[in-house]
């Protein structure tokens, strides 16, 4: 399971009382997503008793209700199957990965154009593929 913290979901936290604006500095102070992501699980935990309903709306308003899914089990919005994730994961991914690279397609602006993918989402995936390209490929 992957939260991602920033996209919405710590400034609805900070609104709904959940988390203070402190808390929210120390949880982007640093650069790698997943430790933000404990950094907020570690926030929650110290929160205040519906702090989890509130944390699982500000989930679902944001677009992360495969996550929301994952912890109550409520709706509808069930994250990709293992067995599929695998067949990605295990498949000619090189070669899905040439196809989807933002830099060789359009994939990143039918994703947008479907509301799949948001700005911020579409600037991660750039950054993404721009430290790996450059690290690949030893440019500076």
């Amino acid at each position: 399971m992957t939260v991602d913290a920033e996209n919405g979901l710590l400034d609805r936290l900070v609104s709904c009382k959940v988390l203070s604006i402190a808390e929210v500095q120390r949880i982007r102070s640093v650069p790698d997503y997943n430790v933000m992501a404990g950094k907020l699980v570690n926030s929650l935990l110290r929160a205040r008793d519906d702090a989890f309903r509130d944390f699982v709306e500000a989930l679902n308003c944001t677009g992360q209700e495969h996550v929301a899914y994952i912890l109550t089990g409520e709706r509808d919005c069930r994250p990709l199957k293992d067995e599929l994730r695998n067949m990605l994961l295990t498949g000619q991914r090189d070669q899905a990965v040439q196809k989807i690279e933002s830099k060789n397609s359009s994939f990143i602006s039918a994703l947008m154009s479907r509301g799949v993918f948001t700005s911020y989402d579409e600037q991660r995936v750039v950054s993404v593929t721009y430290i790996r390209t450059h690290l690949t490929t030893g440019m500076k």
